[in-house]
């Protein structure tokens, strides 16, 4: 296990030292705006940042009915050819990252500073979930790795392990908010059923094959998702809207508080070192954590997102920037491709004029067998605390063998295994775990083995306070 350590932190260390660029303030200086407010309202993209090295920062949100912006949701960043999606909450914290390769990065916060990361690989065979604390630059879960109870025996002696198996409820409509209706509509199936909380965007391309935009969507219904095609209807007064955007970029800048008394970037290093300290303690095999490690240490672009744009826009003003009531003009091909999706899936693309009514896209997930993170609730549990392991599926076959099982440094150990008798198009399954001692680790694991014996994992771990 130690030499296993040793070469996690000297991956880290390389990683980390190849993709963070080291900051001198000899270097600083005032460049020129690079931003452009697109103040339409029906036009769900914020602004467009470009910095000096040429990364692009694309941002979305909503905007009430004259226009003026009122939340942000998503970012689009473009660097050296990459794409990554970025979605975000209200406090200005990630919620997922979808890489350029297919890793998949979900976090689920309890604070601005605390809460759990799962990473998703690119086949979405494997994953991984660990606690993360920003505010703590120890090693592993949020410092507790270093004390873990290894003794055997535990408070949970000959308690079982409980799990549920719930149905979605494909009638339950999920609307977001007024503002999130659109002009275009995208339709999502998945095992004959409407799909929920799918991620993807609307591609518009020229008749040449050049990209426009990519326009992200929002659910409003059941397998029923919207976006906007930019009509260039009215436009919002150009001070007024840089002051409202500006006031929002900086209310959602938080990272910068979070470790003020670290380099920039921090954040993503201690996410990172945390990461690789999880990676340890599970025993999953190198492919994965290689792939998982390389993604997350190319986070520093994006996870410091929001501070980036901060940063350079309090250095512009309405002289040095640009103002576009942007409309499409020409012919355009359409189409959806949902990201949240191994692999992405696709619409049919449709040539269409640019003004609407636009025909509806429809995306077909086909039967696979999905498997969404394994979450804990709560994240951090207390000493005797019981907790559960939460795993959103689509598509169970009947014949399916589920497996979920929890091993304890305490020497708990339990599963629990049954058959799919009945085909599932969505839902979740819900394990509920004794409690234990204070610093007592706990892995758990789902498998779920098709038909055809194809074998889907999620593991997580969590350390009890």
């Amino acid at each position: 296990m130690k030499s296993l350590k040793t070469t996690f932190l000297f991956l880290l260390i390389v990683l980390v030292n190849g993709c963070y660029p080291q900051e001198d303030a000899n270097d600083k200086q005032e460049a020129e705006s690079g931003f452009t407010f697109m103040t339409s309202p029906d036009d769900r993209m914020i602004l467009s940042y470009i910095d000096p090295e040429g990364n692009i920062f694309d941002v979305w949100g909503d905007k009430d009915s004259q226009g003026k912006p009122v939340s942000i949701d998503q970012i689009t960043i473009k660097s050296k050819g990459d794409t990554t999606q970025l979605l975000i909450n209200e406090a200005g914290n990630p919620v997922q990252i979808f890489t350029q390769e297919g890793v998949v990065f979900s976090f689920d916060w309890i604070s601005e500073v605390e809460g759990s990361l799962s990473v998703l690989s690119s086949d979405g065979l494997e994953q991984i979930n660990t606690q993360i604390n920003l505010g703590n630059h120890t090693e592993g879960n949020s410092g507790n790795e270093n004390n873990l109870r290894k003794t055997v025996g535990s408070i949970r002696k000959g308690k079982p392990i409980k799990l549920e198996l719930k149905g979605e409820n494909s009638s339950k409509d999920r609307v977001i908010s007024e503002n999130s209706l659109g002009n275009l509509n995208v339709y999502v199936n998945s095992c004959n059923a409407p799909s929920n909380l799918d991620n993807m965007l609307v591609i518009v391309r020229n008749k040449s094959g050049e990209i426009i935009d990519r326009f992200p969507t929002k659910q409003i219904g059941n397998g029923h998702y919207v976006t906007n095609i930019p009509l260039g209807v009215g436009a919002y007064k150009p001070s007024e809207y840089f002051n409202s955007a500006t006031e929002l970029i900086d209310k959602l800048c938080i990272v910068d508080q979070q470790i003020p008394d670290y380099a920039e970037f921090a954040a993503a290093e201690v996410i990172c070192a945390q990461l690789s300290m999880a990676f340890v303690a599970s025993g999953i095999g190198t492919p994965f954590a290689l792939q998982a490690l390389t993604a997350c240490a190319g986070l520093a672009l994006t996870y410091k997102a929001i501070c980036t744009i901060n940063d350079a826009i309090k250095l512009s003003n309405l002289a040095n920037s640009e103002f576009l009531n942007r409309k499409i003009q020409e012919d355009i091909v359409i189409y959806a491709k949902v990201f949240s999706a191994i692999p992405y899936k696709e619409s049919q693309r449709i040539t269409v004029t640019s003004f609407p009514p636009f025909p509806d896209l429809y995306v077909d997930l086909g039967s696979k067998v999905d498997l969404k993170s394994l979450t804990i609730n709560p994240i951090y549990p207390k000493a005797g605390e019981d907790y559960f392991a939460i795993s959103s599926f689509k598509c169970l076959e009947v014949g399916s063998l589920v497996k979920m099982s929890v091993l304890g440094s305490d020497g708990y150990e339990d599963s629990i295994s049954f058959n799919i008798s009945t085909s599932q198009s969505g839902g979740e399954f819900k394990l509920q775990v004794p409690g234990a001692d204070t610093g007592v680790q706990d892995v758990i694991t789902l498998e779920v083995s098709d038909i055809l014996g194809k074998v889907l994992e999620r593991k997580a771990s969590i350390v009890f306070n």
